[in-house]
């Protein structure tokens, strides 16, 4: 029995894992090929000379993801290289919390309860997030696939800081997508700025990974294709991009139902942060602990506005408030919105400055700079989310590793029902992952198109640049909400 204890105990990270690669695959071989994917089916089955003519077409008139269209046609080639995706699509996702918390450990050691708290975050998450970005084989080379690549140049740069690896890692992550690839130019642009602080120099190596990183980032940038998408999607004045900033914070994070769990527990670390170095001047001794009230405060009370619009959602009834309220409402949200942003900032900060850290404050950076560049489209998916997330991760993973470090939680007796406890809390959110996820994934019947010759590619790509154009002026794409409107749940 003892054996038992202690074999768990190293390795309970593993059966949580385990139990996830489960639950994560289950849903897998039950998502179909979806919108996109059967229009790269149709290229996918032809002879090369006509895959390369679509993706000349592609290059010049459509988009500038060549590296990763590349992949979602050789993917959708055959139906064995469909359950493959479906393999290395597992394998990706559940890699994420491996990633995370080796960045963040010391040494070669991993922080067990960091995983753990990833893989709650990764699994307990509405499957709504991941439905178009992970579990759709066009969207996870798009959105999964460049964030796992990017989360692994982060570590072989953080890790191992002279590693040739980092070159090609580099290069690759920046030509992944135009979203990816800048923050891929952002994490070693803050990097060698760190190290410029830190050791009064910039290496050679530091500016040979940034100049990979911009190479890859070029093979986007050189394509036609890119302009192409940007232009179908049309352009906005300052007044459209700030809407579309609000809309983003608002309903693919504050007030996403589907993350409530994620939004909750930053709340908290950033309070536990900003407790933690209330003492360290004059200043943080006044402005942390107002913070801290404030946040705490604004968060229960949009917890509280939620619980009550769930409620009457359960009871069937309509709850609709008055221009005024919906008003005062904002007003508040903007509050609580200014003040979440900029203490997970400082959190941040606070972490570099007295800890000398600079992954977590980088992480929050990127996050932040992702959903920025996304806010110039003229709508933001689920999907654009995932690349900021998984750096919120690194930022959440670090710091439970520094409270579990803590006078308070250390001089807790037994720690073992804690890890208990947590690692069935795991094991529940795994299963709402695949029983959820069976209705939320896209599903359909086996699509087996016929090859087409060069004719036939050319009547093909006109028709789809023409469905292209009207996508972006269709309302799927043209979605506006009323920013105002308080009495809705957003999911």
């Amino acid at each position: 029995m003892k054996k038992i204890k202690s074999l768990f105990k190293e390795n309970y990270h593993i059966v949580v894992l385990s139990v996830m690669v489960i639950a994560v695959f289950y849903v897998f071989i039950h998502s179909g090929l979806f919108s996109d994917d059967s229009n790269y089916r149709r290229v996918a089955v032809c002879d090369w000379p006509e895959i390369f003519q679509f993706l000349k077409w592609h290059i010049i008139n459509f988009n500038g993801r060549t590296l990763v269209h590349f992949f979602v046609i050789l993917f959708l080639r055959r139906e064995w290289t469909i359950e493959l995706w479906r393999v290395f699509a597992t394998a990706a996702f559940c890699i994420v919390p491996v990633l995370c918390a080796k960045m963040i450990s010391d040494g070669k050691k991993i922080s067990k309860p960091a995983v753990l708290l990833t893989v709650f975050f990764l699994t307990s998450t509405f499957p709504y997030v991941w439905d178009s970005s992970v579990y759709w084989l066009s969207g996870s080379f798009n959105y999964l696939f460049p964030s796992v690549l990017l989360l692994t140049a982060m570590l072989c740069s953080v890790k191992k800081p002279d590693s040739l690896w980092i070159i090609p890692l580099a290069f690759l992550s920046g030509a992944t997508t135009d979203q990816t690839g800048l923050m891929t130019i952002g994490f070693f642009v803050l990097m060698g700025i760190d190290r410029a602080i830190n050791q009064k120099k910039v290496s050679v190596k530091s500016i040979i990974f940034f100049l990979s990183a911009c190479a890859g980032y070029a093979m986007i940038l050189i394509c036609p294709g890119t302009y192409a998408r940007f232009t179908n999607q049309g352009g906005m004045g300052a007044e459209g991009f700030i809407y579309n900033l609000i809309k983003i914070i608002r309903i693919r994070w504050i007030d996403n139902m589907c993350i409530t769990t994620l939004t909750i527990c930053i709340v908290f670390f950033v309070v536990f942060w900003l407790l933690r170095f209330k003492t360290q001047t004059r200043f943080t001794k006044i402005l942390n602990p107002v913070l801290a009230v404030s946040l705490s405060v604004s968060a229960a009370l949009n917890l509280l506005l939620k619980a009550v619009l769930l409620a009457g959602k359960l009871f069937n009834k309509t709850i609709v408030f008055s221009q005024t309220v919906n008003k005062a409402f904002f007003a508040l949200w903007l509050v609580y919105a200014a003040l979440l942003i900029g203490s997970l900032l400082l959190s941040g900060f606070y972490i570099y400055l007295f800890l000398k850290k600079p992954l977590p404050l980088i992480s929050v950076i990127l996050a932040y700079g992702s959903q920025f560049m996304m806010a110039a489209a003229s709508q933001s998916m689920y999907r654009a989310c995932i690349p900021a997330l998984f750096m919120i991760y690194i930022f959440m993973s670090f710091s439970l590793t520094e409270l579990i470090k803590s006078e308070k939680i250390q001089s807790i007796r037994n720690k073992s029902m804690l890890t208990a406890a947590f690692v069935i809390l795991c094991v529940i959110s795994c299963a709402f992952q695949a029983v959820t996820g069976l209705h939320c994934v896209y599903k359909s019947e086996p699509f087996n198109p016929e090859p087409m010759n060069s004719s036939e590619m050319t009547a093909f790509t006109d028709k789809l640049g023409e469905e292209n154009k009207l996508y972006y002026t269709g309302t799927a794409w043209q979605e506006k909400i009323d920013l105002f409107d308080f009495s809705k749940l957003y999911f």
